[in-house]
């Protein structure tokens, strides 16, 4: 797997669990830079926010987020107010030094923290393997968002291009070399992090521009066409009422007073 964080190799093997606990610290200032981390650790913030210090690097977690927390790491904790949260401790199979690090907002992590303490409370032989699993399934959960956060990041200037210059041809090879990818790419960049095609976004900014324009513009309705960069009232109009089952004309008449 290619990626900047260390955190993310096919090396992520994990050789044993320690520990899934719920825990709750008042505010303070916490020192943890004499021994170090122990062993590894993903952290759910249920509520409350601190401030991580890694040497020259700083990390803020508050609710929603998750925290991974490595080997070794030496840090202060600044718990800027009652700090709620379920980790979990865990090794390795190898010793490779990775670097901590908070994914924000990935409330939906919750989900799979709180079936960690549940399987962890059962007194059966299968506990431990489903406790297992499930840190596995944290740790893929945080890879996949990660990799969509990357996905549109990629798309960002392709994206910011749409948006200022939608009235104009478009072609998705201009975009792909904006981002330096693929026209093949680019596409697949588009229907995995937005849904639909490049054509289809910019379609998409187009109709709302078009809405916008209609709703609050008195303008006629062949110079929003123009503005919008079609080369006719004719096809804007036929355009407008595909999107929306309606003339440009009509969708205008339900906004008059």
């Amino acid at each position: 797997m290619n990626n900047s964080n260390p955190l993310f190799s096919e090396n992520f093997i994990i050789s044993g669990l320690r520990c899934v606990i719920s825990s709750t610290m008042q505010p303070g200032i916490f020192n943890n830079t004499a021994r170090g981390r122990h062993s590894e650790c993903f952290v759910y913030i249920v509520s409350g926010k601190t401030e991580y210090q890694f040497g020259d690097r700083l990390l803020t977690a508050q609710a929603g987020d998750v925290l991974y927390l490595a080997k070794n790491s030496r840090y202060k904790m600044n718990v800027m107010s009652e700090y709620r949260v379920i980790y979990t401790d865990f090794d390795l199979l190898d010793d490779a030094p990775r670097q901590s690090a908070v994914f924000k907002n990935l409330r939906s992590a919750e989900e799979l923290f709180r079936k960690l303490q549940s399987h962890r409370l059962r007194s059966d032989p299968a506990s431990n393997a489903l406790c297992l699993g499930t840190v596995y399934d944290i740790y893929a959960h945080i890879c996949e968002k990660d990799t969509a956060k990357r996905g549109l990041s990629l798309l960002s200037p392709a994206i910011e291009y749409i948006n200022e210059n939608f009235a104009e041809q478009i072609s998705v090879s201009h975009l792909a070399k904006l981002c330096s990818v693929s026209e093949t790419h680019m596409r697949r960049l588009f229907s995995e992090h937005l849904g639909v095609s490049p054509v289809q976004y910019i379609a998409s900014i187009k109709l709302s521009r078009a809405k916008e324009m209609l709703r609050y513009d008195p303008s006629d309705i062949s110079d929003i066409a123009q503005t919008l960069g079609f080369s006719g009232v004719f096809y804007f109009c036929r355009f407008f009422k595909k999107e929306t089952g309606m003339t440009p004309g009509n969708y205008r008449r339900l906004f008059d007073k």
